[in-house]
């Protein structure tokens, strides 16, 4: 594991901030995915786990955002609000039904900013 850690490591600093949006959307769906299947199972330690984990990931996500800047980040800034509200629904009911909603939502995301980052290089 401590390779993997200073891999990580090593990509945030080096990274970014665009690239670094792209590494949080990559670790929410990640934890998304992860919550969704222990919920399945009836896991709920490991869910609630992976759910905290994730609302950790949102609010680095809602740090990121220059609300004066764009408007774009209002827009973001509600659907943050939206996963953020729907992963503590999650959270106190043990309801995981939400959960894949929320991990393809992410998904999406995830790929409009590899898309954008991968034009701003001109890949």
């Amino acid at each position: 594991m401590d390779g993997l850690n200073a891999y990580r490591q090593t990509a945030v600093a080096t990274t970014g901030p665009a690239g670094l949006v792209v590494l949080l959307y990559r670790r929410l769906a990640a934890l998304l995915e992860a919550a969704a299947g222990a919920a399945d199972r009836g896991d709920w330690d490991q869910a609630r786990a992976a759910i905290v984990r994730a609302q950790e990931v949102v609010a680095e996500l809602w740090s990121a955002l220059d609300l004066e800047a764009a408007p774009v980040a209002r827009s973001l800034f509600s659907v943050y609000d939206f996963i953020y509200r729907a992963l503590a629904e999650a959270y106190v009911r043990r309801d995981g039904s939400r959960l894949p909603e929320l991990a393809r939502q992410v998904e999406n995301l995830l790929k409009a900013w590899e898309e954008a980052v991968g034009a701003t290089r001109g890949v």
